[in-house]
């Protein structure tokens, strides 16, 4: 009964407070950034937010009224053009009658003076320099991390008014990529609120929700409290288990050793001291110590997950020099000494080759006569030299960042391209061109006729979207499959139209033909070749969409194996899909479960999706991406 009505109570000081914090969401308008920056950059403050456990609610930035704010104590403007001058006049009487602001990225003369700031001035990549992150000075409020990462490339640098009745005070200054203090202010704060001088990266989220806690924490006092309680009773929340004594059995079940009972030690007297502090009213050191503790309690439960005989542990590396351009024989050795098995490097693309190939043009970065680099051919030395599989990652048909301009530029201008519903070049091969088709073939048989590697990967072996192909090459292909006109174009091959279905198989089968092809070609060159395909998660919803048909792939015997991308931030999304991937490959080949690490809090979060994996009955597992 007790423990019912402190959740009872909990949920509603939720709910009392959860109009206390807003997001103002720039909408689209002349002048401003596209619609999807601006939702990207909100979307980066509100991330933040749920991962804070706070509640806030979204305001759109293009007409808001005073009663839309109210009750609001802390309003965030995470990238925002000028605003109307009601909108304007409903901030400033919110900061009027008390509230509080959070502003990124802004040059509005209409919010700028409310923080202490006279005007801000543009600073380009150039006179910025290289920057690795904020440091904070003593200024900032308690709580505030030392440093976060952001490694910004240009800023709207404010410019204080020292006249202000409400002046400014820099909290955080860039530093250089040395470490160096650029003297540049970062963030700079008064009575009224912040102005940080570039739009929230989202590179640094733990240190980003430590700064946004601690200016909410400074202002609403009862956050740090309920949090901190929260957070005390959430110290152990992974793999199903609820408390340290339930850490502490798993450990001792997987035998987990020093290390791991090292950190569950360290994680218990932290728990101890939060309590403390908990108890002695230090609410902010409690909500620390709970951190720390936690950081501790996942580290004894990665420790404690060791790796498994048998399973293929691989990483997908997109740079074709190795993690961190560190070079391929150290990025090989340390992988393999972290027990990584396999490695999926991506060396060609839909028109370009890291590798002196005779089908795709090199990179020029690749030097010329003589000083040529392979870097395949790098790339399996060390593999070779630390037993590693290596099998290549080719993204077909997309002539994606690697891919040089005027290059991709040729292709649009040979009509080589798909073209969007509305008529827009796209940077993808068309795949019913059989110019295009040959390109994607015979690059990927080279590999195999010259390089005795462990197998080819297929990856991007789909269509962008919906929305492509309905190029003129397009319709004249899809018409003398169909044996007949397509009388209204494109809508009678958009979803709802006459000949959807068609126009679907149609285009799935320009995606199979070209897996179907490698795979029997490359076969019959070396018979012990594993092919493989990164898929998409959803395969029914996929089979439209994108014409990528996974499953018809694994019926045939295409692959040797399949990699759907589930990249998840949540174990419980990740099993869904998982489980019905499972459940139509029937055993029929291995499953390794693409895992999002870029997407995951720390190790722990990756330890327990390669448990789910395992428990699901996956051969193995790909982590995306390693690039540093």
């Amino acid at each position: 009964m007790l423990r019912l009505l402190y959740i009872s109570c909990l949920l509603l000081t939720v709910l009392l407070s959860a109009q206390e914090i807003a997001v103002l969401q720039g909408r689209q308008r002349p002048g401003s950034p596209p619609q999807a920056e601006l939702d990207l950059h909100a979307r980066a403050i509100t991330d933040c937010l749920q991962a804070l456990s706070l509640p806030w609610k979204n305001v759109r930035d293009d007409h808001v009224s005073a009663s839309e704010l109210a009750g609001c104590k802390i309003l965030f403007l995470p990238q925002n053009h000028l605003l109307a001058p009601e909108t304007a006049a409903a901030v400033t009487a919110f900061v009027q009658s008390g509230g509080k602001l959070g502003v990124f990225y802004n040059q509005d003369p209409q919010i700028l003076p409310l923080l202490g700031i006279s005007r801000c001035q543009y600073v380009d990549k150039t006179a910025l320099g290289a920057v690795s992150g904020l440091q904070f000075t003593p200024q900032a409020w308690p709580g505030s991390p030392s440093f976060l990462a952001q490694r910004s490339y240009n800023l709207l640098e404010p410019v204080l008014d020292r006249s202000s009745p409400q002046p400014a005070a820099v909290l955080a200054t860039f530093r250089s990529q040395d470490g160096q203090d650029s003297g540049r202010p970062g963030i700079v704060a008064n009575h009224h609120g912040f102005y940080m001088s570039h739009v929230y990266l989202g590179q640094d989220n733990a240190a980003a929700q430590q700064f946004l806690l601690a200016f909410i924490g400074h202002w609403l006092p009862a956050v740090w409290q309920r949090l901190s309680e929260q957070r005390l009773q959430q110290i152990v929340d992974i793999a199903g288990l609820q408390s340290l004594d339930d850490l502490a059995r798993f450990c001792r079940h997987r035998n987990g050793g020093d290390r791991a009972e090292q950190a569950l030690h360290s994680a218990q007297k932290l728990q101890q001291e939060a309590q403390t502090a908990f108890t002695a009213k230090l609410y902010s050191q409690a909500y620390r110590l709970t951190g720390e503790a936690r950081r501790q309690a996942r580290l004894a439960f990665a420790l404690a997950s060791p790796s498994r005989d048998g399973e293929l542990r691989g990483v997908w590396l997109h740079s074709p020099y190795g993690i961190a351009d560190w070079g391929w024989d150290k990025t090989v050795r340390v992988l393999a000494e972290n027990g990584f098995n396999a490695i999926f490097p991506n060396l060609l693309w839909g028109y370009v080759a890291d590798y002196p190939s005779a089908v795709l043009p090199q990179h020029p970065s690749l030097g010329e006569g003589r000083d040529k680099r392979d870097l395949l051919q790098e790339c399996l030395d060390a593999c070779r030299k630390y037993h590693v599989e290596m099998h290549v990652w080719k993204v077909n048909w997309f002539m994606g960042h690697r891919t040089p301009p005027a290059l991709r530029e040729a292709m649009q201008k040979a009509g080589r391209t798909q073209v969007t519903v509305d008529g827009q070049q796209t940077l993808f091969l068309a795949p019913h061109l059989e110019e295009n088709f040959r390109l994607e073939l015979e690059s990927m048989l080279e590999i195999v006729q010259r390089y005795p590697v462990d197998g080819l990967h297929f990856d991007y072996i789909r269509y962008p979207d919906g929305n492509c192909d309905f190029s003129d090459s397009a319709r004249a292909a899809f018409e003398a499959s169909l044996g007949a006109k397509v009388e209204r174009w494109p809508q009678d091959c958009l979803q709802n139209g006459r000949l959807y279905s068609e126009y679907t198989l149609w285009r799935q089968e320009n995606i199979t033909r070209l897996v179907r092809e490698v795979s029997q070609q490359a076969k019959a060159l070396r018979p012990e070749i594993k092919i493989s395909a990164a898929v998409y998660g959803n395969w029914e919803s996929a089979r439209f969409a994108i014409a990528q048909d996974a499953l018809s792939w694994v019926e045939d015997r295409l692959l040797d194996f399949v990699c759907p991308m589930n990249y998840e931030s949540s174990a419980q999304e990740f099993s869904y899909y998982l489980q019905e991937q499972a459940r139509l490959v029937q055993n029929r080949l291995p499953i390794y479960p693409g895992i999002g690490i870029h997407l995951l809090e720390d190790p722990a979060a990756a330890a327990e999706q390669i448990q789910l994996a395992r428990q699901l009955g996956a051969d193995g597992f790909v982590c995306f991406q390693h690039n540093r």
